[in-house]
């Protein structure tokens, strides 16, 4: 779980951070936020319509059922998966806030 948090933080974290020193410049503290919340936005984005909507609720492969619900059937999935995916997305706004945050103390 660690090494997960630490991968959510990190990765952004350190390619805003090669952002800024390969532009050399000096950015206002919403384009420090701009940037990493971007590649956590692509990330969620990704998971939301290949994983979640792709690949769960449309192919439905064996492995993704758990054993004994294979007669439940969900009345909507895909609502489910997007209200997951704005979840998301507020808790990586807050996320890219701390990155923006440390970097600009930081630089």
């Amino acid at each position: 779980m660690s090494i997960l948090l630490g991968l959510l933080i990190g990765v952004p974290f350190a390619w805003a951070l090669l952002w800024r020193t390969a532009t050399l410049g000096s950015h206002s503290f919403w384009e420090l936020f701009a940037y990493p919340f971007g590649v956590l936005f692509i990330f969620n984005l990704v998971d939301l319509l290949i994983l979640d909507w792709l690949i769960v609720c449309w192919v439905k492969p064996r492995w993704v059922i758990l054993p004994g619900t294979e007669h439940i059937a969900i009345p909507n999935p895909y609502i489910h998966h997007f209200k997951e995916f704005l979840m998301g997305t507020v808790a990586l706004g807050i996320v890219g806030l701390g990155i923006a945050a440390l970097l600009s103390i930081l630089l």
